[in-house]
């Protein structure tokens, strides 16, 4: 019962609503997969670079302090004791980096006891690099061998295992994160395919009823031409089914053709009605002028008769004229 325009009006309503759903989907994923991206970039790879300086920096100083130990030669060592030293600022400005990064953008409960572990293992590695150096300046070598290898390398390789669980925990959060943005891609992409099936659908579906709703028009049209040339049929009837702009056209149509009818039914009527009386005062010529046809012989007769009449008045009169005589 809706009408055309309210029709076309709701089908591109409810195209809009599904298409605004799917931008709208679009936003909210596509901020969600640029925050996973930011903090896989920006934040966990940026830890993980560095944790890696870390690892970078104990390695070379756990092989600078046995180079340190092993060597005689005092230049050698001295350049060794500055590249321990080098090491250690290095690690010192990663580790400022990386206290700001998590201070700024905040860490996990797991981070945050690995990187205490990390601290941990550089307390106590630090003065035993102190001591193996104090040692060998001291001229107490083995002192300075015995503390290395007992102390300080089971130090290092803590303080190497806990930066790579931190290393590790970093890249696991990191496929975590990588994880849920393909799900959430592939969700989106579901939904894409869904809402745009169903607009599909609904655009298809209404297509066809508004074509529907329109193809009494057809009709309307095809039975005008054939009236225009004279084949219409009067009696046929369009079949009305909506009661929208065109069902109003159609059955005022049916009206129209309706009124025709009658109207020849009633010319056709008074046709019949004309040719009957015609042929009733044909008739009735005919029977006229056949008594015409009698009156004439009846006065010639009676002429015949008036004249026969006279004569024989005339002989009479004549007989009585020789009588006399």
């Amino acid at each position: 019962n809706l009408s055309v325009k309210k029709k076309i009006i709701i089908q591109c309503t409810v195209i809009f609503i599904l298409l605004l759903g799917i931008a709208t989907q679009s936003i909210v994923r596509i901020r969600n997969i640029n925050r996973n991206l930011t903090i896989i970039n920006d934040i966990n790879i940026v830890k993980q670079r560095y944790a890696i300086n870390f690892r970078g920096s104990v390695h070379d100083r756990a092989i600078r302090l046995g180079d340190f130990v092993l060597y005689t030669d005092t230049e050698k060592r001295a350049v060794t004791r500055q590249e321990i030293n080098d090491l250690n600022v290095f690690y010192q400005e990663s580790a400022v980096a990386l206290d700001k990064i998590s201070l700024e953008v905040g860490s996990t409960p797991d981070e945050q006891q690995r990187l205490a572990d990390i601290k941990k293992s550089e307390a106590e590695t630090l003065p035993l690099i102190q001591q193996v150096l104090d040692y060998e300046a001291q001229g107490l070598h083995d002192e300075a061998v015995a503390v290395l290898l007992d102390k300080a390398r089971p130090a290092f390789n803590l303080w190497l295992d806990r930066i790579n669980a931190y290393i590790d925990l970093e890249e696991e959060q990191n496929q975590i994160i990588t994880d849920e943005t393909r799900s959430q891609v592939a969700f989106f992409q579901v939904i894409v395919i869904v809402i745009n099936s169903i607009s599909i659908a609904i655009a298809v579906i209404l297509s066809i009823i508004i074509i529907r709703s329109i193809n009494p028009l057809s009709k309307v049209a095809k039975s005008l031409n054939s009236i225009a040339q004279g084949s219409g049929d009067l009696t046929a009837q369009l079949d009305v089914k909506t009661k929208d702009e065109i069902g109003v056209v159609a059955t005022s149509f049916n009206t129209v053709i309706s009124t025709l009818h009658r109207i020849m039914v009633t010319i056709k009527d008074s046709v019949s009605a004309l040719n009957l009386s015609g042929q009733e005062l044909v008739a009735n010529t005919q029977e006229v002028q056949s008594q015409a046809g009698n009156i004439d012989a009846n006065i010639n007769d009676i002429r015949l008769q008036i004249k026969k009449q006279t004569e024989r008045v005339s002989e009479v009169s004549n007989t009585m004229k020789s009588v006399d005589g």
